[in-house]
């Protein structure tokens, strides 16, 4: 497996689960540092149509506490602007199972940045 020098995820992260601690270990084996960027509240209400449950501040916070991170930074609330990507330039962007969306405008933003799609697989 190839190692990056850094990698970044998206999401919401709305009350961390198995779900979320396997997808963002998984994207850190990936990588020396592990970026995350976190759906503001904003986003949240538009994208999910509904608030979140926890406070951008909260969700942040949970993610920091559990030490898989290298940095975690809040999303911007422009849709497709991308300035994570040209400010943090990861070598890669790894997606879930359910963030097709993300990675097609990925690709139409940036199409250069190499997508890698990691998919929850539970344990028994």
């Amino acid at each position: 497996m190839q190692k990056y020098k850094k990698v970044m995820v998206f999401g919401v992260f709305d009350g961390l689960h198995e779900g979320h601690l396997y997808f963002l270990n998984e994207a850190k084996k990936l990588c020396d540092a592990l970026i995350v960027v976190v759906a503001s509240d904003i986003d949240v209400g538009m994208y999910k149509k509904k608030s979140p449950k926890y406070l951008l501040k909260e969700r942040i916070k949970a993610l920091k506490l559990t030490g898989i991170p290298n940095t975690v930074v809040e999303g911007d609330n422009e849709p497709d602007s991308w300035w994570v990507i040209k400010k943090y330039a990861p070598d890669i962007v790894a997606v879930g199972h359910d963030q097709e969306a993300i990675a097609e405008s990925l690709k139409k933003c940036c199409s250069n940045i190499k997508i890698a799609r990691i998919d929850f697989i539970p344990t028994p």
